[in-house]
């Protein structure tokens, strides 16, 4: 679920962490859209976890909050989401494939949650809604993607993903179990807005 991560693949549990030595992000600076490669080495033949976790904040407006991911590609059926929103009563997410189809969860103590696993390949539009709970003006989601890959016999993996479908910000990157920060800057940054390319012309 969600336009290419749908879920880029989130977890609530995390299997056993395999003994991963290091691993490298290329590129190292991503702009929002790039494929980045993560690439290491584990313990030969290991099953390496692979997480990626980000966070954003959407605003209330009559008593709801909402948010779209789009082009989410999910590659194996190995793998595992969960999206969690604060100030929330109720939670759906719903994936579209030919039409949307929706998981749901009641709030407890103003948090609700919604998970699934084993998301057939293919990708996705993903649409996040909540009910907020009175007097709340904003939610803050947490989308958490999961999934695991295996070493080869000399301990090298590698995986790749398409960040189109996560926001500009930073987001953390946990790989067996190591974790990293990554900063993802948004394409603006890179070409300028459409304000500075204008100041420029001028």
């Amino acid at each position: 679920m969600v336009r290419y991560l749908v879920f880029i693949i989130l977890m609530l549990a995390i299997p056993a962490s395999a003994s991963v030595n290091t691993f490298d992000i290329h590129p190292s600076h991503p702009y929002q859209g790039d494929m980045v490669v993560i690439e290491g080495y584990a313990d030969p033949n290991e099953d390496v976890p692979i997480t990626v976790i980000f966070k954003l904040r959407v605003p209330v407006e009559g008593g709801k909050c909402e948010y779209y991911l789009y082009d989410v590609n999910i590659p194996t059926s190995n793998n595992r989401f969960t999206v969690s929103a604060t100030n929330c009563e109720k939670l759906d997410v719903s994936v579209k494939i030919l039409i949307w189809l929706t998981k749901s969860s009641e709030g407890s103590g103003g948090t609700a949650t919604v998970s699934q696993s084993h998301v057939p390949p293919g990708t996705y539009d993903v649409r996040i809604k909540g009910d907020a709970v009175e007097g709340a003006s904003y939610s803050d989601l947490t989308i958490t993607a999961w999934t695991s890959l295996e070493a080869d016999s000399s301990g090298y993996f590698t995986y790749s993903y398409n960040t189109k479908p996560i926001p500009p910000g930073t987001f953390e990157l946990r790989v067996g179990g190591m974790t990293r920060t990554v900063t993802l800057e948004s394409v603006e940054a890179l070409f300028g807005s459409e304000e500075q390319k204008k100041e420029e012309e001028l």
